[in-house]
């Protein structure tokens, strides 16, 4: 039997020479530093998530990507590596969160309006994850329905063999309408003959990728409705979150007669606020409005002049977009929050009015009576008038407005980041196995 000592210059371990061992453990470490950037070996459980948008920290911000920030950090804390695919500037920095590890592609057009520009996005969303993320996944999770998330998701599920999971927020059947129903309606509206052709691809492919998806979740039972009448498959329902501790009520001055938060856009409502407030002040002339939240210039520029012809220039404040402390004390300050909204899918800005112990008034959608109807007063349809009635009815009740606000805070403390964090969880879980 030949010993270690008696072979010169090499040594043998297991009946393999050393070098060639330290060669086989070097290209493994060199494998698992493609894996990981920092060349650790990454934890045993890994999301691969899909998060491209086109909002700014500061300017405007949806809830989807508030939503994706708090269940990641959840995931997270729970030893989950989550790989998160985005173009910069990186959310997580710009709010200052540690909730995943960034793989950033470049800059590209969000959302794609043809196949040359979705062909474009994948290709870059495939070139940012290329030796970084493992072989296989436990799931490819698309943190939206978009088409610009939905597509490289459906790309990196087919390369990896791991589980391709959406999260439904709400349903545009524009964006994902049969080719034939595309180009029909689009060839109606005055597109030409190759235009009609080439703008219906890009929505045909991303139900033809939501049908084949192995996962669904929907932010409400509505949105799971609407996913089932679509024939896009049977949904989870795992709602969004509240932070009571940050949202909550405080002893201050009410300086405002009522407050909007959410994006500064026509799915919002803006125009449908500022002509109801016109009225409000027909019969308040002091009343104020403050209008909280971000939005892109061509709607910002739109609605300030609004309100300059209706003449309320003096009733509205303009505040932008605030800290989550400033959006508190604003909230706070006001005697109720108003939300004409024309479409949702959760509405987290109710939930943190709700927090904040505001009475709320809503428009009666499907979505927002689910979620909130018990504790909310209601208004149907998009009437001024309508609006205005019940505005100018609340402020002229404080009982039945403490009312209101007396169950607003109760019945929004069922919502949990971290049991919607589990819920879908759950679902990845369960893909997983299958």
């Amino acid at each position: 039997m030949i010993s270690v000592s008696e072979l010169p210059g090499e040594s043998v371990a297991l009946g393999v020479p050393i070098r060639q061992t330290q060669a086989k453990d070097s290209a493994k470490a060199r494998k698992e530093s493609r894996i990981n950037p920092d060349g650790r070996r990454p934890p045993q459980h890994t999301i691969v998530a899909l998060f491209l948008h086109r909002y700014r920290w500061g300017i405007q911000i949806r809830g989807d990507e508030r939503g994706f920030i708090e269940k990641a950090k959840r995931w997270r804390k729970r030893g989950m590596r989550i790989l998160t695919i985005e173009v910069p500037p990186s959310l997580q920095v710009e709010t200052g969160e540690d909730s995943y590890d960034s793989l950033l592609a470049r800059p590209c057009r969000i959302p794609p309006g043809n196949p040359i520009d979705l062909i474009r996005l994948v290709a870059l969303c495939l070139g940012a994850s290329l030796g970084r993320i493992p072989d296989h996944p436990n799931a490819i999770y698309s943190y939206n329905q978009d088409i610009e998330n939905v597509a490289p998701a459906f790309a990196l599920s087919a390369i990896t063999g791991s589980p391709f999971v959406v999260l439904y927020h709400q349903l545009n059947k524009g964006s994902f309408e049969p080719f034939s129903v595309g180009f029909q309606s689009r060839r109606s509206r005055g597109f030409s003959l190759p235009g009609a052709m080439w703008r219906s691809v890009v929505p045909a492919l991303n139900g033809f990728f939501l049908r084949r998806c192995d996962g669904r979740l929907a932010l409400s039972e509505s949105v799971m409705d609407e996913v089932r009448r679509a024939g896009l498959g049977e949904c989870t329902v795992v709602n969004n979150g509240v932070d009571l501790e940050r949202f909550r009520p405080q002893n201050v001055p009410k300086t405002y007669d009522a407050a909007f938060l959410g994006r500064i856009s026509h799915q919002k409502g803006i125009d449908v606020l500022l002509r109801a407030w016109k009225i409000v002040v027909s019969q308040r002339a002091n009343a104020r409005l403050a209008l909280i939240g971000g939005g892109g210039a061509r709607d910002l520029s739109l609605y300030s002049r609004m309100s300059v012809q209706l003449g309320l220039q003096n009733n509205v404040s303009f505040l932008g977009f605030l800290s989550d402390e400033d959006v508190v004390a604003s909230l706070n300050s006001s005697k109720l929050f108003v939300f004409p909204s024309r479409k949702e899918g959760f509405a987290q800005a109710v939930s943190q009015a709700m927090g904040c112990g505001i009475c709320c008034v809503l428009s009666d959608l499907p979505t927002l009576r689910e979620i909130y109807g018990p504790a909310a007063v209601m208004v149907k349809g998009d009437d001024p008038i309508d609006w205005a009635n019940t505005v100018v009815q609340l402020l002229s009740d404080e009982q039945r407005r403490n009312e209101v606000a007396s169950k607003a805070r109760l019945h929004v403390s069922r919502f949990s980041w971290d049991e919607s964090a589990s819920r879908e969880l759950e679902v990845i879980a369960r893909c997983a196995r299958e």
